[in-house]
């Protein structure tokens, strides 16, 4: 897979993994991760460790039709996909918090839109809270993130909800710029 190339990785349906380091995205731009398959037989990636599952620091990469379970271990601020470059769009994936997705300082979330993640667009994907312990958040967003789309998507808190009364999308905001939510 090369930079830039349109390369896609096609995941098949029933595929699972246990991720337990890293996995990075830094000299792939373009690239797309879909998986096949419908409901709880798309690919699943579940986190075994306490990192940021899925970094991406490469401009317009793209995952469709994923399913991340609750992870099996304790995470401390961190996010199933933590995104660092412009461009990201994520369609269709499935994400499941669970007891191990809450932090006691910061956020332990789905997805992660830190700085740089300018472009990105989070569409028709699943945040479910599961488990016994709320977790924190669905969706995190940083501040002055330009072109943010957020569209479609689902919230559920089951019948714990989000830790200490937050929204399952955060957004921190330092202007009075908001991202289109349609």
């Amino acid at each position: 897979c090369g930079s830039n190339t349109a390369d896609v990785i096609i995941v098949k349906e029933g595929h699972t993994e246990s991720v337990a380091s890293q996995i990075d995205f830094t000299g792939h731009a373009g690239m797309t991760i879909l998986g096949l398959g419908s409901g709880s037989t798309r690919p699943r990636f579940t986190c075994t460790a306490d990192i940021n599952m899925i970094a991406v620091a490469a401009a317009d990469i793209h995952f469709e039709n994923l399913y991340f379970p609750a992870a099996t271990v304790a995470r401390e601020e961190r996010a199933t996909i933590k995104v660092t470059a412009g461009g990201c769009h994520i369609e269709n994936c499935y994400f499941q918090l669970g007891n191990y997705d809450h932090a006691e300082a910061g956020v332990t979330c789905g997805v992660w839109l830190a700085a740089g993640g300018d472009r990105a667009e989070v569409r028709a994907c699943s945040f479910v809270a599961s488990g016994t312990v709320q977790p924190d958040a669905g969706l995190h967003c940083n501040s002055n993130l330009a072109g943010l789309r957020i569209i479609g998507n689902t919230f559920d808190g089951g019948s714990i909800g989000w830790k200490s009364g937050n929204a399952s999308l955060l957004i921190a905001t330092s202007a009075p710029t908001y991202p289109r939510l349609w």
